[in-house]
């Protein structure tokens, strides 16, 4: 038997909805290569605004989402020092520390500045466990998008699994890449950020569509929080993810109405 369809929207159904609010009907075969781009763009622009929203009200800053704080797991080679970060979502190190895998009883990497390392591979270029390890960007020239790489200290003398929490940068939606961050619960806050868009677009103003998006947003920034926890813990800057806040017992309000 084949697998359930979900009932979260993707790209397809978000172009569809936009192409049909902007009197360009719902098929993406009528359309032209100008209206697929400019369909395209309220997509894009809808989900970023939804991706780094605005403060809500009686919020003083904005949230960020827990589904864009995703872990990852990568392996270190003996004998070699630099761990090119291969995953293009990678935009940043969350925390103040590397894990290894469970069951070793090895203490935390520490995340540390790139110039102690040099510093310390000056006076003492050795192996062993790595104790440090810093984010450093790789040689830039705008062909391809900014990537990074790992430096640890000592050089690994073994193979090692360690884990990190990272800053996620969501792709570009579009028909090879379909499916938006956040899955099925934020589908109809993400279809009302490509409607505000397109909205905007289309009468220069904040209409209706504007003010469904914030309603949705709130809701869905309430969500969020139930379900991940994220937001409560830690700096955002990333050097106290380990912090604990205290929760906001009123949860998010907008318009008066509490989620």
């Amino acid at each position: 038997m084949a697998d359930p369809v979900s009932i979260g929207l993707t790209y397809t159904e978000f172009a569809a909805a936009v192409g049909k609010f902007l009197g360009y009907g719902r098929d993406s075969t009528a359309w032209s290569a100008e209206e697929t781009t400019e369909i395209s763009d309220a997509v894009n622009r809808g989900a970023r605004s939804f991706y780094y929203p605005p403060v809500l009200p009686n919020e003083k800053t904005v949230h960020v989402w827990g589904f864009l704080k995703p872990t990852a797991t990568i392996n270190l080679a003996e004998g070699i020092e630099l761990r090119t970060i291969a995953d293009v979502t990678f935009g940043g190190m969350l925390g103040n520390q590397m894990t290894f895998v469970s069951q070793t009883a090895y203490a935390p990497i520490l995340i540390v500045g790139e110039p102690l390392l040099r510093e310390k591979r000056q006076y003492a270029d050795t192996t062993g466990r790595p104790q440090y390890v810093a984010v450093r960007p790789r040689a830039h020239t705008g062909e391809i998008k900014q990537s990074f790489e790992l430096v640890f200290w000592p050089t690994p003398d073994a193979v090692y699994a360690v884990k990190y929490r990272y800053n996620a940068i969501p792709y570009k939606l579009d028909a090879n890449h379909t499916y938006p961050f956040g899955g099925v619960q934020h589908s109809e806050t993400i279809l009302a950020a490509c409607l505000a868009a397109a909205e905007r677009d289309l009468d220069d103003e904040v209409g209706t569509h504007t003010q469904d998006f914030m309603t949705k947003l709130a809701a869905s920034v309430s969500f969020d929080r139930r379900t991940t926890g994220i937001p409560q813990f830690g700096d955002y800057g990333g050097n106290t993810d380990n912090a604990i806040r205290p929760r906001n017992p009123n949860g998010v309000s907008y318009n008066d109405v509490y989620y």
